[in-house]
């Protein structure tokens, strides 16, 4: 069969993929998938292909490199020029608009992001993972836009699906964490720690750092306290062993944010520097934004150069 063996290498190429990065191990799933696109001679349709382009997408989403991310999903459809409409198939592949949501989202594109997620409807099949992530990361967006309400609305119908899927892990989709953020906001802190308790269990059954560290973060959030600033603490550490720098950063911020709250002003200006040193090494503007207007609660000047 003409084709065929180009096939194989793609599916086999991205489930082999899928699971270096779900092992942290991004160098490897890079090289798959490079030997995966280079190998395929099949339709673009195929579900092989487009699971390799859905692991490089995250792969370049979970670095921060949200420009290179833009770029790609041009060129395949998921963005068009001037707009960003996703042209007439690119929503077959729901992942990839994810992706590209939360790559506008972070480089503060928040309005392209909202006009790409409203063009796809959400009504994929319930049993489909491509449309649960779509829902998490709308529910991102609408946290970037200060809607916490409408955030935990998506993020909590992302787990009701997922749980539908029997999908307990937080490794493709850690809607407990960002549900947990969106609970105080709403004034359920208590809604927040038990959330935030579910992710870290479950993550600390999966066993990665990356996993583990993220969900470190938003339980050490929810809890507060002596013992929720330690925790915090160690999912720095934890986050800084891998190459996600976003949530490192993220990590660094609640740190800093808890900081303040225990009156430790100097190490929160010190910690907010060191989040933007990492900040700066990659396309996260919402994240300077955020780091940034930190800097200035804690008696900074922003603009004084990060140091070494």
């Amino acid at each position: 069969m003409r084709g065929g063996g180009g096939v194989v290498v793609a599916g086999v190429g991205g489930a082999a993929a899928t699971l270096a990065q779900w092992a942290d191990d991004l160098p490897l799933a890079d090289r798959l998938v490079t030997a995966g696109l280079t190998g395929h001679r099949g339709p673009s349709a195929d579900p092989g292909y487009q699971n390799l382009l859905s692991v490089h997408a995250e792969s370049l989403a979970m670095r921060g490199r949200y420009g290179e991310l833009l770029e790609a999903c041009h060129g395949w459809g998921i963005l068009t020029r001037p707009g960003v409409r996703p042209s007439a198939s690119a929503s077959d592949n729901a992942h990839l608009v994810a992706q590209a949501v939360i790559a506008l989202t972070e480089t503060g594109r928040t309005v392209e992001a909202r006009q790409l997620a409203d063009s796809v409807a959400l009504d994929g099949p319930r049993g489909s993972w491509e449309w649960n992530e779509l829902l998490y990361a709308r529910g991102l967006l609408h946290l970037a836009e200060g809607a916490p309400a409408a955030a935990l609305d998506d993020l909590l119908e992302c787990g009701r699906r997922q749980g539908e899927r029997h999908v307990i892990s937080p490794i493709v989709t850690p809607w407990r964490s960002a549900a947990a953020d969106c609970q105080p906001l709403l004034g359920r802190p208590r809604e927040a720690v038990v959330l935030a308790a579910e992710e870290l269990e479950a993550a600390r059954h999966w066993g990665t750092p990356r996993c583990i560290g993220r969900a470190m973060r938003a339980w050490g959030a929810a809890t507060g306290g002596r013992f929720g600033l330690t925790t915090v603490e160690q999912s720095v550490d934890l986050l800084g062993t891998v190459d996600t720098t976003p949530e490192l950063v993220s990590a660094l911020i609640t740190h800093s944010s808890m900081l303040v709250e225990a009156s430790r002003y100097d190490a929160a200006r010190q910690t907010l520097r060191e989040a933007a040193r990492h900040a700066e090494r990659i396309d996260a503007i919402r994240l300077r934004t955020v780091i940034s207007d930190l800097l200035t609660s804690a008696g900074a000047d922003p603009s004084r150069p990060s140091t070494p």
